[in-house]
């Protein structure tokens, strides 16, 4: 990962500017321990922190275009960068390096805030427009690479995470305690608050324009959900088969080694099985508790032998869990919503050992109902319809779970499953 960093201030000392922009970056180095950079002029200030995986020598940001007019930082990966590079090259443009942050920049020349819509991957980046004055940020469809951001009168902070705002001295740091109560209940904000005051989650499929202190969101995308019925299982675990290794072989574009998280789970395992075909010796990583019974190193194990694949262990003791909790809890930012993020930490130091970059099988879950909390959505919509009459016969035979149905109803929010956050869902991490 990257991190990237901003603030716009209109009659702003350029020179002050770096200067705080470049303490931004200094708070999130962790981010980006191979290279940095600053730019700034007199209405915005852009930083980076880089972690280099594609053209290792010519990939630095901030990044800007021929003529000096368009500047970008960027965080995340543009699967589909080589597709794209060579469509641009075909109308004219020409390009200085070999990296996916240089097509975002002609990509923004050619198609304007219509660029998001023609990206694969996961990113969460800003372009400079010193031509129009505007400033324009976007994320991924799904939200994977975090965008954060805090407006005070006509100045606009954005940044990769939160504590890089402590750095600008426009940012009052306040808790928000008009959500704190949802937090307590959920363990995670549904919408766009953060628990710090007026710092918002740019939302996933969404982009950000500011421009003479005025600040514009708007969603450029939308997946929608439609059933196909009629198709047998085998036919459609072949497709599904069939997009996971495509997926997994877009995901291994790197100049650098990329290696498997690996639990002895359906969804890492299958993931390790993919990269495996194309590179035999793929370094894989394993995380489990000194307590045998709560760990999944024996799975993994067994996974890593039938697979003929390399396996690096971690085990994390009792006294290891509780002693990383302050530190995990300065990355995170806001509170720790599930205990998977220690093991986690543990599972990425010792992954970082030996490669840069990672595939795992995080969000099967989600997709295919790994757990029976992501079931309560199919139970729900069961249970609405059936004749409330009948409901009513049930919860009273059942009071405990009448008394769950009522108080999702009253709260207005459906099952716990299908409304978790993106965020919540990333800290929910099987490994």
């Amino acid at each position: 990962m990257c991190g990237i960093v901003g603030f716009t201030t209109p009659g702003q000392d350029p020179a002050a500017a770096k200067q705080i922009v470049q303490g931004m970056a200094d708070l999130i180095r962790h981010r980006g321990p191979d290279g940095e950079g600053c730019y700034a002029d007199g209405t915005a200030a852009l930083g980076h922190r880089r972690l280099s995986v594609i053209d290792l020598a010519g990939g630095g940001q901030p990044m800007l275009n021929e003529d000096g007019t368009l500047v970008v930082v960027f965080n995340g990966e543009i699967y589909n960068y080589k597709t794209l590079r060579a469509r641009l090259q075909q109308r004219g443009h020409t390009f200085a390096t070999d990296s996916d942050t240089e097509v975002l920049l002609h990509g923004y020349e050619e198609w304007g805030r219509d660029l998001p819509c023609r990206l694969r991957g996961m990113f969460a980046f800003a372009v400079w427009d010193r031509t129009r004055g505007t400033l324009f940020c976007a994320r991924d469809l799904f939200g994977i690479k975090p965008l954060c951001y805090y407006k005070k009168g006509e100045t606009l902070l954005f940044a990769s995470e939160i504590k890089a705002f402590l750095a600008h001295p426009a940012f009052e740091k306040r808790l928000n305690e008009a959500r704190l109560p949802d937090w307590l209940s959920m363990e995670y904000l549904p919408d766009a608050e953060t628990l710090f005051t007026g710092v918002y989650e740019l939302p996933p499929a969404h982009t950000l324009t500011w421009q003479a202190g005025r600040v514009t969101l708007a969603r450029y995308a939308a997946p929608r959900f439609r059933a196909k019925r009629g198709r047998s299982l085998r036919a459609w675990a072949r497709e599904i088969g069939d997009a996971v290794a495509e997926s997994a072989d877009a995901h291994r574009i790197a100049d650098v080694e990329v290696g498997c998280f690996l639990s002895g789970g359906v969804d890492s395992s299958l993931i390790t099985c993919e990269m495996a075909r194309r590179q035999p010796a793929v370094q894989c990583f394993s995380v489990g508790y000194a307590e045998e019974a709560y760990s999944e190193l024996p799975a993994a194990r067994a996974a890593a032998q039938a697979l003929g694949v390399p396996l690096t262990e971690t085990t994390v003791t009792a006294d290891d869990f509780f002693a990383a909790n302050r530190a995990i809890q300065w990355y995170l930012d806001e509170p720790m919503p599930n205990p998977a993020e220690v093991p986690l930490y543990f599972l990425c130091k010792a992954a970082r050992q030996r490669v840069k970059v990672v595939l795992s099988g995080e969000g099967a879950d989600e997709l295919f109902g790994g757990y029976p909390l992501y079931r309560q959505a199919v139970w729900a919509e069961r249970w609405q319809k059936m004749p409330r009459a009948v409901r009513r016969a049930l919860a009273a035979l059942l009071p405990g779970c009448g008394l769950r149905h009522r108080a999702h109803c009253r709260a207005g929010s459906g099952p716990p499953g299908p409304t978790m956050s993106l965020k919540q869902r990333r800290s929910a991490i099987n490994i």
